[in-house]
């Protein structure tokens, strides 16, 4: 397992990325956190992870029996293309009225959730296209360490169990 800390100018914090190798035993992170995790309802830690996913012909997979699984959960390639074909059918990241329900309140900060991150382009196109929109993003699996930025919040857990938010938090879900 590998564990990379760097620090991040934007958040003004140090930055971990967990890379799991499925080649080396499990063994708990032993880097000290700046943040208390313990209280963010079911959102799973480091720690946690070997609970949480089964490998399955080498690739993780959600262990939750509840959890659809439709497709290979690590297929990057895949998800990218499919992320570059729908940008181009669609004309862009998103149909409808996203851009007035994204704009910008005064005095009220927007709130944007993600169900499904899988390699993260699309979000991390939508937080470029809107920095003053908060971004939550979640996954039942992670497949690949994201690029932090202060408008996303990478969250992995069953969400198909409930969403650790309040009802009506958010301004748009995805």
């Amino acid at each position: 397992m590998g564990v990379f800390a760097y620090y991040d100018a934007d958040t003004d914090g140090t930055v971990y990325h967990v890379i799991p190798s499925p080649e080396s035993e499990y063994a708990p992170s032993s880097f000290p956190s700046e943040t208390d995790s313990s209280s963010s309802a079911t959102t799973i830690r480091s720690d946690d992870l070997p609970g949480y996913f089964v490998l399955h012909h080498g690739r993780p997979q959600p262990a939750s029996k509840s959890a659809p699984k439709w497709f290979p959960s690590d297929n990057i390639q895949r998800y990218v293309i499919r992320y570059l074909v729908s940008r181009c059918v669609f004309g862009g990241d998103y149909i409808g009225p996203v851009r007035n329900v994204l704009a910008p309140i005064k005095g009220r900060e927007r709130q944007a959730l993600e169900l499904g991150t899988r390699t993260g382009t699309w979000i991390q196109a939508m937080a470029a296209e809107f920095p003053h929109v908060q971004f939550r993003t979640l996954d039942l699996v992670p497949m690949i360490p994201h690029v932090p930025r202060n408008n996303v919040v990478f969250e992995v857990y069953d969400f198909t169990e409930g969403l650790a938010l309040e009802d009506g938090s958010q301004d748009a879900v995805f």
